[in-house]
């Protein structure tokens, strides 16, 4: 495993490496394989953050890359669940380290992994929703009658 960087130089920029498709495909993969980018980028032979996250503002063959590695980051958090929960001993470990992987997994894929909230509108006992359609000829009715409909009309009433 290469040497880590102190946490101080994570976000030093200073001169910037020279984006090359080896080291992009280096941190995709790792993504991949479940790191995060902040982990991935504490290793010395890798950019600083800065620099990846301006690769990704400014190449979009690496941004394209980067989010397929993301969707694959989180389906592999979906398999470390279950290895999780068969094979650690301590429980309330087990239960904060699957936790964090789901909470990860929802919030970066939510199609996938969120929670699915359905709406369901319905009519009365559960049928279909009525729908009451009025169709009033009011040409020759005189002043009292125009009154009363309109009364009727703000009250959401239909008369008999």
């Amino acid at each position: 495993m290469p040497k880590k960087k102190p946490p101080e130089l994570l976000l030093k920029t200073g001169r910037k490496p020279i984006y090359s498709d080896e080291i992009a495909a280096q941190i995709c993969v790792m993504l991949s394989d479940g790191r995060t980018i902040t982990s991935i980028c504490s290793d010395s032979d890798m950019p600083s953050l800065d620099t990846v996250y301006g690769w990704l503002q400014r190449l979009p063959s690496f941004s394209e890359a980067y989010a397929r590695a993301r969707e694959a980051q989180q389906d592999t958090f979906a398999g470390q669940i279950i290895d999780i929960a068969d094979n650690d001993d301590d429980p309330q470990r087990a239960r904060n380290r699957i936790d964090a992987r789901k909470w990860h997994a929802a919030k970066t894929a939510p199609r996938k992994y969120g929670d699915r909230v359905m709406q369901e509108i319905t009519g009365a006992d559960g049928g279909p929703i009525a729908i009451a359609a009025l169709q009033v000829h009011m040409r020759g009715l005189n002043d009292d009658e125009l009154l009363i409909m309109q009364q009727l009309l703000l009250k959401g009433k239909i008369a008999p």
